[in-house]
This record gives C-alpha cells, structure tokens and sequence, in this order.
C-alpha cells in the first residue's frame, strides 16, 4: 500500500508560497497522485471555518498537532477562503472513484495533550468527518 498527504506535497510541486496556491492547486496535486498510482491518501477534510472559530474560542494547550491540519489551517488564515477539501469533496470523491484511491480522513484536531482530549474543537470535526464518511 502507498499513500500520501497531498497538502504536504502541494507546495513542493509548485515551489510556490503556501498563501499562493489555489483551491484548484490541491485538487490537482489529489489527481496527480491518483494518476501516479497511490492507494490512498490522506486529507484533512474535517477542518473548516466552523472548526476554526472553534479553534479560536476555546485555546488548546497544544493548538493544532497535525502536520497536514495545521498547513489547511494557514492556508484558510491566510486566503480567507474554506478549506478546499471541503468545499470541493465532491469533486475530489470522482477523482478517487475514477482511480480506485481510498480517502483517509485525516483529523486535524486530534488532541496532543489530555487537556485537549474530546475538547470541542475535536468534536466539532468529528462530527463534520462522520458527514464526510456518509457522503463517500
């Protein structure tokens, strides 16, 4: 099995800024590792505005562990705009379709102490992962 993290992968196949890349951008780094050949890959899927005022709300003691969570997370900080494997999951289930790739949720918001265990930020994207799972 191969998969991998395309939002890590994004910046290193444009060599361009992080505040630079587009919606459009990460779907098409999704296509090309579908193309290539993975059997997965992993998305942070979960984290949206709705998780970020959350985020904002109610400090973590250890904020955003996640490596590919805390990249989408910067990316909406910085654009404005709602994470792009959310807004355009729809799409991103026909490429995987089309490719017999399997999505892996990623959860962005896992706690990375036992203060932030079950906190409503990892709720609130728990809950927006069980719809993601039902839609695919």
């Amino acid at each position: 099995m191969i998969g991998t993290v395309p939002v890590y992968d994004s910046v290193i196949h444009y060599q361009r800024d992080l505040d630079t890349l587009t919606a459009r951008d990460f779907i098409d780094v999704i296509r090309l590792h579908a193309q290539d050949g993975v059997d997965f890959v992993t998305l942070h899927c979960g984290i949206t505005w709705k998780t970020i005022d959350q985020i904002k709300k109610h400090k973590r003691k250890m904020n955003i562990v996640s490596q590919g969570g805390s990249l989408v997370f910067a990316w909406m900080c910085m654009t404005g705009e709602e994470s792009p494997f959310y807004e355009y999951y729809d799409e991103i289930l026909d490429v995987c379709r089309e490719y017999d790739v399997t999505i892996s949720l990623g959860d962005a918001c896992r706690p990375g102490c036992l203060a932030d265990a079950t906190d409503v930020c990892q709720i609130e994207e728990l809950v927006r992962l069980g719809e993601l799972t039902k839609r695919a």
